[in-house]
Protein backbone atom coordinates (compact mmCIF):
# COMPACT_ATOMS: atom_id res chain seq x y z
CA UNK A 1 0.00 0.00 0.00
CA UNK A 2 3.18 2.64 0.66
CA UNK A 3 4.59 1.36 -2.66
CA UNK A 4 1.30 2.60 -4.37
CA UNK A 5 0.86 5.92 -2.60
CA UNK A 6 4.24 6.65 -3.40
CA UNK A 7 3.72 5.96 -7.32
CA UNK A 8 1.08 8.68 -7.11
CA UNK A 9 3.11 11.03 -4.67
CA UNK A 10 6.39 11.53 -4.24
CA UNK A 11 9.17 9.98 -1.53
CA UNK A 12 8.99 12.15 1.21
CA UNK A 13 12.03 14.26 1.64
CA UNK A 14 13.78 15.67 4.75
CA UNK A 15 13.40 19.64 4.83
CA UNK A 16 15.78 21.99 3.78
CA UNK A 17 18.01 23.48 6.47
CA UNK A 18 16.74 26.85 5.72
CA UNK A 19 12.87 26.03 6.16
CA UNK A 20 13.58 24.80 9.72
CA UNK A 21 12.29 26.67 12.61
CA UNK A 22 15.28 27.42 15.25
CA UNK A 23 14.89 25.70 18.42
CA UNK A 24 13.60 27.98 20.91
CA UNK A 25 16.83 28.38 22.98
CA UNK A 26 17.66 30.34 19.76
CA UNK A 27 14.35 32.59 19.05
CA UNK A 28 14.36 35.80 21.49
CA UNK A 29 11.37 35.26 23.64
CA UNK A 30 8.49 36.97 22.79
CA UNK A 31 7.25 40.33 24.42
CA UNK A 32 4.01 39.93 26.46
CA UNK A 33 1.01 41.94 25.14
CA UNK A 34 0.58 45.08 27.03
CA UNK A 35 -1.94 44.94 29.76
CA UNK A 36 -5.36 46.55 28.98
CA UNK A 37 -5.62 49.90 30.41
CA UNK A 38 -6.57 50.86 33.55
CA UNK A 39 -5.21 47.51 34.96
CA UNK A 40 -2.47 47.59 37.22
CA UNK A 41 -1.36 43.85 36.99
CA UNK A 42 -1.40 42.73 40.52
CA UNK A 43 -5.04 42.93 41.47
CA UNK A 44 -7.62 41.10 39.98
CA UNK A 45 -10.76 43.48 40.69
CA UNK A 46 -10.05 46.58 42.33
CA UNK A 47 -12.76 48.51 44.56
CA UNK A 48 -11.10 52.43 43.16
CA UNK A 49 -14.83 53.69 43.89
CA UNK A 50 -14.89 52.71 47.36
CA UNK A 51 -13.00 55.28 50.09
CA UNK A 52 -9.94 53.95 51.25
CA UNK A 53 -10.43 51.96 54.66
CA UNK A 54 -13.50 50.40 52.85
CA UNK A 55 -11.42 49.10 50.03
CA UNK A 56 -9.07 47.78 53.05
CA UNK A 57 -12.18 45.65 54.32
CA UNK A 58 -13.60 44.45 51.36
CA UNK A 59 -10.33 43.10 50.82
CA UNK A 60 -9.96 41.07 54.05
CA UNK A 61 -13.46 40.13 52.92
CA UNK A 62 -13.00 38.51 49.55
CA UNK A 63 -10.08 36.95 51.09
CA UNK A 64 -11.86 34.78 53.74
CA UNK A 65 -14.64 34.27 51.36
CA UNK A 66 -11.85 32.43 48.75
CA UNK A 67 -10.76 31.03 52.36
CA UNK A 68 -14.38 29.52 52.60
CA UNK A 69 -14.90 28.79 48.88
CA UNK A 70 -11.34 26.78 49.12
CA UNK A 71 -11.70 25.10 52.11
CA UNK A 72 -15.27 24.06 52.72
CA UNK A 73 -17.79 24.50 50.19
CA UNK A 74 -16.11 25.47 46.41
CA UNK A 75 -19.34 25.07 44.57
CA UNK A 76 -22.10 27.14 46.72
CA UNK A 77 -25.61 27.95 45.35
CA UNK A 78 -26.48 31.24 44.77
CA UNK A 79 -28.16 31.84 47.81
CA UNK A 80 -25.89 30.46 49.99
CA UNK A 81 -23.09 31.84 48.27
CA UNK A 82 -24.49 35.67 48.78
CA UNK A 83 -25.21 35.03 52.25
CA UNK A 84 -21.67 33.49 53.17
CA UNK A 85 -20.43 36.72 50.82
CA UNK A 86 -22.58 38.58 53.54
CA UNK A 87 -21.26 37.23 56.39
CA UNK A 88 -17.59 37.65 55.69
CA UNK A 89 -17.78 41.22 54.62
CA UNK A 90 -19.80 41.62 58.12
CA UNK A 91 -16.29 39.92 60.35
CA UNK A 92 -13.86 41.51 58.19
CA UNK A 93 -15.78 44.86 59.14
CA UNK A 94 -16.25 44.06 62.91
CA UNK A 95 -12.32 42.76 62.86
CA UNK A 96 -11.69 46.06 61.52
CA UNK A 97 -13.56 48.27 64.06
CA UNK A 98 -12.81 46.03 66.71
CA UNK A 99 -9.11 46.74 65.22
CA UNK A 100 -9.69 50.66 65.84
CA UNK A 101 -9.86 50.93 62.44
CA UNK A 102 -12.50 53.89 61.53
CA UNK A 103 -14.25 53.49 58.17
CA UNK A 104 -15.69 56.50 55.79
CA UNK A 105 -19.60 57.22 56.31
CA UNK A 106 -21.45 56.22 53.21
CA UNK A 107 -22.98 59.22 50.74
Amino acid sequence: MLQAHYARNRVPKAPHPSHIRRTPSTNPPPHPPPPPPGNTGNVTCTFSSYPDKWQEVISHAKLTFRAYIAGQDGFPDAVKGVEEARECLEDALAVHLEEGGIVEPSK
